[in-house]
């Protein structure tokens, strides 16, 4: 199974739809079965972009994660249109509190054990030990930014905080949306300042 986070320290630079249609495009390239996962615990927005309800969410199965064999995990899931299995984020703001790092990675890795596809979580905008478990358990991390100054600020002390856990920079891919920069020569300049090569850009 392939692991893949996406993750922005700023908020409203458009994670949410990069990873529902990350999710999307795994499964149409691959045929393999494509799981995803919405771990902004307080805040989350992957049912409603995807017009589905369901009545399990990441907090109620992390609370009852013990007492559930892979069968009983897998009917957690909802199943999108697109063929999708998602987990929705928890139901009421205050679930957030009673998850832990540890709970969370442990998730993270049984629903990772369920298939051979891919697992896309998308996270919130937050630096916390949650955040990291996720951050962790990842084959590709997509760090979502846009022009904007604070939103390049943010990011580049991000990824001067993973130098300093040690953390392996080789999986990120940084990904520009709302991208309306007018060439190549202004992308390379936000290239040098972030250190970083920008894998994709997004109009």
């Amino acid at each position: 199974c392939i692991r893949d986070r996406v993750f922005s320290p700023k908020g409203g630079v458009g994670c949410t739809t990069l990873a529902v249609n990350l999710a999307v495009a795994l499964l149409e390239a691959t045929g393999e079965e494509t799981i995803l996962i919405d771990a902004d615990l307080r805040f989350g927005d992957v049912d409603t972009a995807l017009n589905i309800a369901s009545n399990t969410s990441l907090g109620s199965v992390v609370a009852q994660l013990d007492d559930l064999d892979d069968v009983l995990l897998a009917q957690c899931l909802v199943r999108h249109s697109s063929g999708v299995y998602v987990l929705p984020a928890p139901d009421h703001l205050d679930a957030a509190d009673t998850i832990e790092a540890d709970d969370l990675k442990q998730l993270l890795y049984r629903l990772a054990e369920l298939g051979k596809g891919h697992v896309v979580v998308d996270m919130w905008s937050a630096l916390n030990d949650c955040t990291l478990s996720i951050l962790d358990a990842c084959d590709h991390l997509v760090v979502v930014t846009t022009p904007q100054v604070t939103a390049l600020r943010d990011v580049y002390r991000f990824l001067e905080v993973l130098d300093l856990l040690k953390y392996d920079l080789d999986k990120i891919w940084l990904v520009l949306n709302h991208c309306y920069l007018p060439g190549e020569i202004r992308l390379k300049e936000l290239e040098r300042t972030l250190g970083r090569p920008i894998a994709q850009t997004i109009d």
